[in-house]
């Protein structure tokens, strides 16, 4: 995980990253429950849906320090919530 921050939300910080060699997004969460939802919830849906071509792929997800994963990076993009 790189220091660029990328976004910012109510319980999570997104930042660039590599995986494999791969350029990603890194989604850490800073808290369990927020505003608008939970993030075991949300970490779980990910390495759920990580196979779906409709979908940005979650490429890793891990628990500790914190609840984390990582998924495609689309440059250019922004999110919508």
């Amino acid at each position: 995980v790189g220091e660029e921050e990328l976004g910012r939300g109510s319980g999570a910080v997104v930042k660039r990253g590599t995986w494999q060699g791969t350029p990603v997004a890194c989604k850490l969460w800073s808290a369990e429950l927020f505003s608008d939802g939970d993030a075991r919830g949300e970490w779980l849906m990910g390495r759920l849906t990580g196979g779906c071509a409709s979908l940005v792929r979650t490429l890793a997800a891990w628990e500790t320090p914190s609840l984390g994963m990582a998924v495609e990076l689309l440059e250019g993009a922004s999110a919508v919530g």
